[in-house]
């Protein structure tokens, strides 16, 4: 089975110092910086999927799935111009990674 990878995920470190204002080098940094751009096939989970793997839907759930297993560290991805976070990961081949990924409120 061919998957169709049509989308884009952002994937972000936050950085533990906070980022702000450098007095060294005069410049504000920030607190997140993008670790990778990865093309993946991304498809809603469903609300009765929802329901029946976390037992609740309050949010909106994803799978991302991607060509290679994602071996880096990331604290949160943009998809689109919203953020997600990391519910689950499966793993089932050494060739593949899939992700199901909440949607963060700030």
């Amino acid at each position: 089975m061919l998957m169709r990878i049509t989308d884009k995920v952002k994937f972000y470190v936050e950085n533990s110092d906070g980022g702000g204002y450098n007095p060294e080098t005069g410049q504000y940094e920030d607190t997140e910086e993008l670790v990778a751009t990865i093309p993946a096939n991304i498809t809603d989970l469903g609300k009765d999927r929802t329901k029946e793997l976390f037992g609740e839907i309050d949010d909106s759930k994803l799978v991302i799935r991607t060509f290679k297993p994602i071996k880096f560290k990331w604290s949160y991805c943009l998809i689109g111009k919203s953020k997600y976070k990391q519910e689950t990961n499966l793993n089932a081949s050494i060739r593949s990674n899939s992700l199901i990924v909440g949607e963060i409120h700030d």
